[in-house]
């Protein structure tokens, strides 16, 4: 089967449509070949992915329930970019957290302790709230 001679012509609107097209392919090369060096540079920040509005999401969502059903809440809110778990204030998981957040206080005045033991908790000009 060959072609009709009028599809082989040569035209200024063939010559855009290829340059165009090539222009795609090459950026799409380029910025894979970016992305591929730069590794983790090259990727947006948490910010940019907007990972801190749900992971702040989650939390309020969490301290919104009862405290009987926080751990259920808790499952029903991971998935597969969060691990969320809760752990009651008694819990070994939860002391440590707390004896965490104190240690981080004491080094980085950026990031107060809570005071609220294994429970998560917001500041606001008034000190913490403890759900």
């Amino acid at each position: 089967m060959t072609l009709p001679w009028r599809l082989l012509q040569d035209t200024i609107a063939r010559r855009f449509a290829l340059t165009i097209a090539l222009t795609i392919l090459v950026t799409v090369g380029l910025t894979g070949a970016v992305v591929w060096l730069a590794g983790a540079w090259a990727l947006p920040s948490a910010r940019d992915l907007g990972l801190l509005d749900r992971a702040n999401d989650i939390i309020q969502m969490i301290e919104a329930a009862p405290r009987a059903g926080r751990e259920r809440v808790a499952d029903a809110v991971a998935n597969p970019i969060f691990i969320v778990s809760w752990y009651p204030e008694p819990s070994a998981v939860a002391i440590a957290l707390d004896a965490a957040a104190q240690v981080k206080s004491t080094l980085s005045p950026s990031f107060p302790a809570t005071g609220c033991r294994g429970e998560s908790s917001r500041s606001r000009p008034g000190g913490p709230i403890c759900p």
